[in-house]
């Protein structure tokens, strides 16, 4: 395959492309009848450990689509830990504290 460099595109195009890519995934009902499902999984999750806010943001986007009872309920928390404007702010509000009871027991 060909490398950002050899496609002319540079790195702020390519996160601009991938970026658009994963919103057409974050768009979709349910990602258990995407073929290869397990594998496009994994590679959101990946996705979540890259240095790009937005690129961070829909992959967790696309985890979003397997709608897992882990997840789902710290749908907006995770969200704003993403966003460098409400990072701090979220920090304050979401514990992980079993006392708080912003996490669940199960999780």
């Amino acid at each position: 395959g060909a490398e950002a460099g050899e496609s002319g595109m540079g790195r702020t195009e390519a996160t601009k492309v991938l970026c658009a890519f994963l919103e057409v995934f974050a768009g979709m009902s349910s990602g258990e009848p995407l073929a290869h499902a397990a594998i496009l999984k994994r590679v959101f999750y990946r996705l979540l450990t890259k240095t790009h806010n937005s690129v961070q943001l829909h992959a967790l986007r696309g985890l979003f689509l397997w709608k897992s009872p882990s997840l789902i309920p710290y749908k907006v928390h995770l969200e704003n830990l993403i966003d460098d404007e409400k990072y701090r702010d979220e920090l304050s509000f979401f514990s992980i504290d079993a006392e708080a009871g912003t996490v669940k027991a199960a999780h």
